[in-house]
């Protein structure tokens, strides 16, 4: 005995790609949805950031008008044309604490070794400006270093350096004698 194939009439084929037709576009719609949901979620985010930060930085760091203003300057900067470097909402807050984290690791240093010595006046200067001036392109001047995301870079990539500088250990003395004119050029 043999089974009979049935084939789907004309009308079940319509329906089947109608369906299939009608999931795809509640798919997309439901796609959709959810990227607006997440931007606006997003958006809310950094709403509340913005008060928290206005708010907590006059309570635990007593920060004046001056500050807010500097605040205000750099949420009108849209972009700091440089590509894969976004602007920063507070500069002189993350490089305070960018610089006292460095200092801390410099501390754990002899205070003989030249990589401490220097690294620590050039924080300590830049620090002082840093509170001195409350005003972001006024800070960008008086360092000289570049826009202040750029400052930024900078310093995580020093305590970035500062900490492996901790784990080489480079005032140590060699393990060996060095050869013999290892170190003078030309040969």
């Amino acid at each position: 005995m043999q089974a009979s194939l049935k084939l789907p009439s004309a009308r079940e084929v319509w329906f089947s790609r109608h369906e299939a037709k009608k999931q795809k576009k509640v798919e997309s719609e439901l796609a959709y949805f959810c990227e607006l949901q997440l931007h606006v979620i997003d958006r809310r985010r950094q709403i509340a950031e913005a008060r928290y930060l206005s708010e907590s930085s006059e309570q635990v760091f007593g920060v004046t008008d001056k500050f807010k203003t500097s605040r205000m300057a750099s949420a009108i900067k849209k972009t700091t044309g440089l590509t894969g470097l976004a602007v920063s909402r507070n500069p002189h807050q993350i490089l305070n604490i960018l610089h006292a984290k460095i200092l801390r690791c410099l501390q754990k240093m002899p205070q003989d070794a030249a990589y401490r010595k220097y690294t620590e006046q050039i924080i300590l200067e830049r620090d002082s400006a840093v509170k001195s001036e409350p005003t972001v392109p006024g800070l960008e001047t008086k360092l000289g270093g570049g826009q202040a995301e750029e400052l930024i870079q900078q310093a995580e990539r020093e305590l970035m350096l500062a900490r492996k500088m901790l784990d080489w250990k480079p005032w140590e003395p060699l393990i060996a004698e060095a050869p013999n004119k290892q170190w003078t050029w030309p040969l």
